[in-house]
């Protein structure tokens, strides 16, 4: 397994250790869930990574909060975790 180093740029100087999750077993996990939080240029990250997905095989499903302004609503939420294996969203400009 790669060994990765993940920089937290909010932690200043002394950034936490964070351990990498599990990846998805991808004989049973084939369902990702992909939230665009309404960032300007979220929407063309997100297609690059559902393309990618889509090329290994993932069933990909997208969702869009109404505006960046506000968490995701409780529905979309429950939605995703009850729909899908995993979940990307897209945080940053």
């Amino acid at each position: 397994m790669k060994e990765f180093e993940i920089l937290d740029p909010t932690a200043g100087e002394e950034s936490p250790a964070w351990e990498l999750a599990a990846g998805l077993d991808p004989t049973r996990s084939r369902r990702v869930g992909l939230l665009d939080i309404s960032k300007p240029q979220g929407d063309i990250f997100l297609d690059e990574v559902e393309e990618c997905l889509v090329a290994r095989g993932y069933s990909v499903m997208r969702y869009r909060k109404p505006t960046t302004a506000r968490p995701a609503i409780a529905e979309i939420v429950r939605e995703i975790a009850e729909s899908c294996d995993a979940a990307v969203v897209a945080l940053a400009d």
